[in-house]
């Protein structure tokens, strides 16, 4: 099992050559097992369950350097994470590829022992057989050698590709004076004043970092800092291409090498949409459904643009034009609000939520060794079990963190008492704008994008499944981003917005006509933003479903095609940003061939909001609904099982849609 440190958490222990050299003591006790499973006759619990353990315990220690080298970047952390990350992936690929433990695993499922597993346990086995087939277990010699070169290379190119945008949006800066600054939100003034400050200079200090990004583009006056900032976030990463070229080459490879047509058909065997076929037309279908919506959006931008005099609009005032048009139609200024969304009390509304859901209570929890003064822990305790979980939140934009948001499952909590299996440890990250001169405050956006991550959380924390390998997050792709999805959504419900907000200085709730606008406000542009997310998606499955590995400029032409259709006014370089795009290159088990799965979890969400409103979406029926019915389930069924059930019926975007090309959000 892996190490949890006692009482001092995973954490305790920071230095990066002491966590490498844990990694190496977990590496070779997983090989020690690997060649015993080779040598002794296969039995479920010394076969499937002690590498189940293991992978847990070496996963573990690997993402431990991961999660430093991703919020504190320091060099050390950065090479020796660099070290690990190799030869954790050489070892995965090696298992994943090895005949001697295919055939362990193929002789326990087929003994007397397996046929008399239950359902999650033969689940797991079935499944991880499966993926070592599509893995290349069952080739010949020389190309399972060729697979794991492959996949060497791989690992070191999506790398490289994240480091390069990691470190060029830490090499940029750019130091104006206020008057270039006009119209920025008083929060970002506060930021980027206090940035430039702490780095020696006089006047605001821009970067790329995305809180910063977001306030330039949608609300500084200045057309030519708009256009300088678009453009160096458009840049970044133009040396990529190359890298790019290769990642998709060798990709290709590996899925002709495993009798695959395309690499998008090769990751999408054995998800809910089973084949690139589905899941392009699942794109394509919901494409053309918010067509003329999506069109008629940008003809009324366009045109408020025109009535101003705002000149022939460009990609730099997409999101400036957009939000004045936003206020002209509704007189609410979302930035205003964060008064009422002081961090304090965001994070007290939650704890109410999950109260109200499971009975749970979230304790502080200061005296946990962290990583950085930014983060605070919370103890999870559940009725008659006490100390469940505990969740890390480092939720403010900093230099040498990686850029955007995500959750980190750190330790599992598995089916059985918790004092026999260990608490659940979990780390909610996020580029939220830092706090100045006391408490954050934030936006409603960063709240919808925290509660984003804090769903994964709930996901992880509530998983209760008899194995590592089927816990929590670890379900099939398609369906990873509904618990996230699903609270976003949760988190523009009034009884819930009366739970997360309160006045900083009087504690009173969001008064019901700022509610009213907030949720009004939601409708803004809904549309555009599901069909840029559709349109990456396609550009995703376009890139990856080719059986011919595209040149340079067939990949512009390929992202362009797909991109183009959903950019309100082209930008210059168009479909450049393919070259920073990590969810889909950065990475070796992320996006790729699967970006569709953001919009099939948001029609999904649609859907289970509107299962719970008949008993309450705030009350404990509910949350019996959603842990049972979904959030402990884990990878122990079928997702697609889980759904209809939830839901009663089957995954349906309808409902998206009618909401909104209705102009409304589904109620």
């Amino acid at each position: 099992m892996a190490m949890s440190h006692a009482g001092d958490g995973p954490f305790a222990v920071r230095d990066a050559a002491a966590l490498e050299a844990a990694f190496e003591a977990a590496l070779a006790r997983a090989r020690a097992l690997a060649e015993a499973i080779a040598t002794t006759p296969p039995a479920y619990e010394s076969t499937v369950v002690a590498l189940d353990r293991s992978d847990d315990e070496l996963g573990h220690a690997a993402m431990l350097l991961e999660h430093l080298d991703e919020t504190l970047g320091t060099p050390e952390h950065r090479a020796a994470y660099e070290r690990v990350h190799g030869r954790h992936m050489a070892f995965v690929t090696a298992q994943s590829h090895s005949p001697a433990l295919y055939a362990a695993l193929a002789t326990v499922a087929g003994s007397d022992e397996g046929a008399l597993l239950d359902a999650p346990r033969r689940r797991h086995l079935d499944r991880r057989l499966a993926a070592m087939r599509r893995a290349g277990a069952g080739l010949p010699a020389a190309e399972r050698a060729r697979l794991a070169a492959l996949d060497a290379r791989l690992v070191a190119l999506t790398r490289t590709f994240t480091q390069t945008i990691d470190d060029e949006i830490d090499a940029f800066a750019l130091v104006v004076d206020a008057a270039r600054v006009a119209g920025l939100p008083e929060a970002a003034l506060r930021a980027t004043a206090a940035d430039a400050r702490a780095h020696g200079v006089s006047g605001h200090r821009l970067t790329l970092q995305a809180h910063c990004v977001r306030a330039v583009l949608t609300y500084a006056e200045d057309r030519e800092l708009r256009r300088t900032m678009l453009l160096a976030k458009q840049g970044l990463g133009a040396g990529n291409l190359g890298v790019l070229r290769e990642i998709l080459a060798l990709r290709a490879q590996r899925a002709a090498l495993l009798g695959f047509a395309t690499f998008a058909d090769l990751v999408t065997e054995g998800r809910v949409m089973g084949s690139r076929a589905t899941a392009s037309a699942f794109v394509e279908d919901l494409l053309a459904r918010l067509r003329p919506a999506f069109e008629a959006e940008t003809r009324a931008l366009v045109a408020f643009a025109d009535a101003r005099g705002h000149g022939p609009l460009q990609a730099w005032d997409v999101d400036f034009v957009a939000e004045q048009q936003r206020r002209a139609a509704l007189p609410l200024d979302p930035e205003a609000l964060r008064v009422y969304f002081p961090i304090e009390r965001v994070l007290a509304g939650f704890g109410a939520l999950v109260r109200a859901l499971w009975g749970l209570e979230l304790r502080p929890a200061p005296d946990r060794p962290v990583w950085h003064a930014d983060v605070r822990v919370l103890d999870v305790l559940a009725p008659g079990e006490g100390h469940v979980g505990s969740m890390y939140l480092d939720l403010f934009d900093r230099a040498g963190k990686r850029r955007g948001a995500w959750m980190s499952p750190i330790l599992d909590r598995l089916a059985g008492p918790v004092d026999a299996v260990g608490p659940a440890v979990a780390v909610a990250a996020c580029d939220l704008t830092p706090p100045v001169d006391g408490a954050a405050r934030l936006s409603h956006a960063e709240v919808v994008r925290l509660f984003h991550e804090l769903g994964h959380v709930c996901h992880h924390l509530l998983s209760r499944t008899p194995l590592h390998g089927q816990s929590g997050t670890r379900v099939a792709w398609d369906v990873v981003e509904v618990p996230g999805l699903l609270f976003e959504h949760l988190a523009w419900e009034p009884e819930v917005l009366a739970c997360i907000s309160g006045h900083a200085d009087t504690g009173a709730p969001l008064p019901a006509e700022l509610v009213a606008g907030l949720v009004a406000s939601r409708r803004h542009r809904g549309v555009g933003t599901l069909v840029w997310q559709l349109g990456i998606a396609a550009a995703d499955l376009a890139l990856h479903g080719t059986s011919v590995p595209p040149t340079s400029l067939e990949i512009l032409q390929l992202a362009h095609g797909a991109l183009d259709r959903a950019w309100p006014v082209p930008p210059p370089g168009g479909a450049a940003m393919v070259s920073s795009f990590t969810h889909l290159f950065g990475s070796t088990q992320g996006y790729e061939g699967s970006y569709y799965a953001y919009a099939f979890a948001d029609a999904t969400a649609v859907q289970i909001v509107a299962s719970l409103r008949g008993t309450g979406l705030v009350t404990r029926a509910a949350g019996a609904r959603l842990r049972d019915g979904l959030l402990a389930q884990g990878d122990a069924r079928d997702a697609l099982d889980l759904l209809r059930a939830l839901v009663g019926g089957p995954p349906d975007v309808g409902p998206l849609v009618a909401g909104l090309t209705a102009g409304e959000r589904p109620r």
